[in-house]
């Protein structure tokens, strides 16, 4: 314990001994009441007897002797194993409600750590603080740190047993098999394993085309998302941490339940990674495109690079290079079809409200269509789904349709 001196609050707060303390006190032997007193109050507080005199802190032991007018040095005096002691814990806990845990004890407990703490929690330490709590609520006397550490590992396993055994049988025959055959891959040389771990690399076209590739084949493998539901992110977390360290061989030595868990956690959070990445790559890629060619403007002229952002306002690229032009049209095609979207996404808002199906005419519904256009410049389109309608606001898109002139069918989906 730390040796930091104890202010007076802490003494008063916790090592005082109450009337109804002393007059279990002092029915002991003279020689054995400070010790008894000092396990006392350090069991109402920690709700176990201390491990040694170490344990006890030298300011609270004195505060003690000076309460029961005897010497501090006393403490040191009585042994702290035989018959005597035994019988001082025993007083102890009948007196505060408690028990020692028994082997049914530790089971129930055990289990219930398992099913309650350890599918949400994986950190050791946070999983024993969460059972020691318990033990505390059910008034139990803690057992030693060994068979603590033993409960909180077996809870931990039987708890990611079941996980692992539940995500297993959440998955598809094929799906299972492709991740199987992911597994299977040798540890030197290159797989797609080894592919799908890899960092994207620098801000460059290839980079890109990589990100897409990797993105593909941990699409191709199928992990369903429902495979992971109600799996605790931070279990997520770590099930992917583990996959990516580890090699082919060494998930070979897995259960087949613990080795497809790992990788399918592991490709689940993957494609959110290289998702993410990609837009990334894209973002440094239009800046390096956009400064390349702000740069090559100012050198022939400032008020001609004035004229630039990124595409000329004339409606040329502002690149002479063939594979950033082609990546600048991608971009464009992009921004496009985000512009559709979102005004798409507006106008459905809007018109959704009760007044608009009693104000708006069908020349008024047909005059609409253009506003879905605005702004995108004439580099490419994007396709309007007219069999789908985009829900922006789930309670307005719930309600039943208010009497009125219909829209046309179709008006306004992606």
């Amino acid at each position: 314990m730390s040796r930091s001196p104890l202010d007076l609050d802490d003494l008063v707060e916790h090592w005082t001994l109450l009337p109804d303390e002393l007059d279990l006190i002092v029915r002991r032997h003279e020689a054995t009441r400070l010790v008894f007193a000092a396990w006392l109050k350090f069991y109402t507080r920690h709700g176990r007897f201390p491990r040694g005199r170490s344990e006890l802190h030298d300011h609270a032991v004195a505060f003690m002797a000076r309460q029961l007018k005897v010497s501090a040095g006393d403490i040191g005096l009585v042994e702290w194993d035989g018959r005597t002691a035994e019988r001082h814990r025993a007083a102890i806990r009948g007196y505060l409600g408690f028990r020692e845990c028994s082997t049914a004890d530790a089971d129930k407990l055990t289990a219930w750590l398992a099913a309650e703490v350890a599918g949400q929690e994986r950190r050791f330490d946070l999983v024993r603080q969460e059972l020691l709590a318990e033990f505390r609520r059910g008034r139990i006397e803690p057992p030693a740190d060994g068979r603590i550490e033993r409960m909180v590992r077996s809870a931990l396993h039987q708890a990611e047993k079941e996980l692992c055994a539940r995500v297993h049988g959440r998955l598809p025959a094929d799906v299972l098999a492709r991740l199987e055959e992911l597994a299977g891959a040798d540890d030197d040389g290159p797989s797609l394993l080894a592919t799908i771990k890899a960092v994207p690399g620098s801000v460059s076209l290839d980079s890109m085309l990589a990100e897409i590739e990797k993105l593909r084949a941990v699409r191709a493998v199928g992990v369903p998302a429902a495979a992971l539901a109600n799996v605790a992110p931070k279990v997520l977390a770590g099930w992917r941490a583990r996959a990516m360290v580890e090699a082919p061989s060494h998930l070979a030595r897995h259960t087949p339940q613990l080795r497809v868990t790992l990788l399918a956690a592991l490709l689940r959070l993957r494609e959110r990674e290289i998702t993410d990445a990609l837009v990334e790559l894209l973002i440094a890629t239009v800046h390096r495109i956009d400064a390349r060619a702000q740069r090559k403007n100012v050198a022939e002229g400032w008020n001609g690079g004035n004229q630039v952002l990124f595409y000329g306002k004339g409606g040329d690229i502002a690149t002479n290079r063939h594979d950033e032009q082609e990546l600048s049209v991608a971009c464009l095609h992009v921004l496009q079809a985000a512009v559709a979207y979102v005004n798409t996404l507006l106008v459905q808002d809007i018109l959704a409200e009760p007044a608009w199906p009693h104000t708006l005419t069908p020349e008024d519904w047909r005059g609409l269509t253009p506003l879905f256009w605005t702004h995108v410049a004439p580099y490419g389109e994007a396709k309007l789904n007219m069999a789908k309608r985009l829900e922006l606001r789930t309670e307005l898109a719930a309600a039943p349709a208010p009497v009125g002139p219909a829209a046309p069918a179709g008006f306004g989906q992606l």
